[in-house]
């Protein structure tokens, strides 16, 4: 069965979608009104209740398979369903919750993109986007020749690969557990990199220093990017088509000397060994450069100044 749906845009910029389906593929077109066409395997029409409100400037469509999604938990019995949305070029935001089905999207110009799903995978190509959201469980992230100013992504299991990335002036935060994160640049990019995994590894093109606490920090002479890659056990790769100024492959972490400060927390880790700082002022000094309380309590520990006697007394007799 094959049905389309027409929703009256009336010129409002925000749509927010909740939809069943196995997979949503995203468009703009030069129409008014927003059509949704679904494909699906099964011709019982009542499958498909379609909910349509406003609410100030923003399109709710919901889209409640009441119906099958007792089939599903009940009886096991799917209907594979397609969803195509077709939005007019006045839409320039849009929300999506969807469970289990993958999001397309292709060649879109909006301002924000909030796209969620339990184990779907998103892929976004050729669009220009000034704010993406991906939130996932399992499901894996894809980014191609896709332009933003502020990407935040966050899956627990899911990979995250945004690919020939162009450097510009952008914040970037990428979060996931077990998942891997990649960035390919098609240039060297003036950038600020904070990189933190346990278990991962780290394969890199930039010229990085590493912290004891397999934390790295690459940081160019002009900052125009700030991007924070998070992950507890999964690999973290950073790459750029343009080989000139890669410098080392870091994937070997037996090779990794950990002693490398970056020059803000070599300094106040410096000022706490010879007492001139104490460990709370310490604390928050770290704090705002960015570690967490885990991380703050080893380099104390680590770096605290010795108030044994028999140190006290081989300073002053050194004086």
């Amino acid at each position: 069965m094959k049905k389309d749906f027409i929703f009256p845009a009336n010129g409002m910029d925000s749509l927010k979608l909740k939809l069943w389906s196995d997979l949503v593929e995203i468009l703009q077109t030069d129409e008014e009104d927003i059509k949704i066409t679904i494909d699906s395997d099964k011709e019982d029409k009542e499958l498909f209740n379609p909910q349509y409100k406003t609410s100030g400037n923003k399109i709710i469509i919901e889209f409640d398979d009441k119906k099958s999604k007792i089939f599903n938990f009940s009886f096991g019995i799917k209907a594979s369903k397609i969803f195509k949305v077709f939005i007019p070029n006045t839409i320039k935001e849009i929300e999506l919750s969807s469970v289990s089905g993958d999001v397309l999207c292709n060649d879109l110009n909006l301002k924000k993109i909030d796209l969620k799903t339990v184990s779907g995978d998103i892929s976004i190509t050729k669009s220009l986007v000034e704010h993406i959201d991906l939130n996932s469980t399992s499901g894996d992230f894809k980014l191609d020749r896709t332009n933003f100013i502020l990407g935040n992504f966050k899956s627990t299991s899911g990979d995250c690969y945004v690919k020939y990335l162009i450097p510009a002036k952008r914040k970037i935060k990428m979060k996931t557990v077990s998942g891997d994160l990649l960035i390919l640049y098609t240039d060297k990019p003036k950038a600020k990199i904070s990189i933190s995994t346990t278990s991962g590894d780290i394969n890199a093109d930039f010229p990085v220093s590493y912290f004891k606490n397999s934390k790295i920090l690459f940081t160019s002479e002009e900052t125009e990017e700030l991007i924070e890659m998070k992950s507890v056990s999964g690999d973290i790769i950073l790459k750029s088509k343009n080989k000139e100024f890669a410098e080392v492959d870091y994937n070997d972490k037996s090779e990794i000397e950990y002693e490398i400060l970056d020059k803000e927390t070599l300094k106040i880790l410096q000022l706490l060994s010879s007492g001139k700082i104490d460990e709370e002022y310490t604390k928050q000094m770290l704090e705002l450069v960015g570690y967490n309380s885990e991380e703050i309590e080893k380099m104390i520990k680590e770096n605290k100044p010795d108030l044994s006697e028999d140190n006290i007394n081989e300073k002053d007799s050194g004086s």
